[in-house]
């Protein structure tokens, strides 16, 4: 009996390594929560379906060839969200429809590959995360 219970373990840690192993590649997703117009400057607010990291790297908004690196992180260490706020005049100049990514650290210098490119590899920190829409929530 004995040899039937090492067994059992050796296939259950062998099932758990293999799935463990492809699930690592998989890359989180993450969102446009809402964009709100409130007082000259549009707030985007993302979400993700793992929480954001606070840590010494920072998250770049890019949006056309401009880029946002001023945040706030909202929120619980299990459950938070980045708010992004950008003048109304400059959201204004974004054509629709212009496609709005989210990188993590320095990943736009890697090889100059585009950030459509980079935001399809499982391996990098590059989101596309919607587009702009002339269409703001107001509040």
């Amino acid at each position: 009996m004995r040899p039937y219970a090492i067994l059992t373990l050796f296939c259950i840690l062998m099932f758990a390594a293999i799935v463990g192993a492809q699930t690592a590649g998989v890359k989180p997703s993450a969102h446009i929560e809402n964009i709100v117009r409130a007082g000259g400057n549009v707030t985007v607010s993302l979400t993700a379906s793992t929480p954001f990291v606070n840590a010494d790297n920072i998250y770049v908004l890019h949006i056309g060839n401009s880029e946002f690196s001023h945040y706030r992180l909202v929120g619980t260490s299990k459950q938070n969200s980045l708010v992004y706020n950008i003048s109304e005049a400059a959201f204004r100049e974004f054509a629709e429809g212009t496609p709005i990514y989210l990188t993590y650290g320095k990943v736009k210098k890697e090889g100059g590959r585009p950030l459509d490119e980079l935001a399809l590899d499982p391996k990098t920190r590059c989101w596309q995360v919607g587009t702009v829409s002339n269409i703001i929530d107001k509040k």
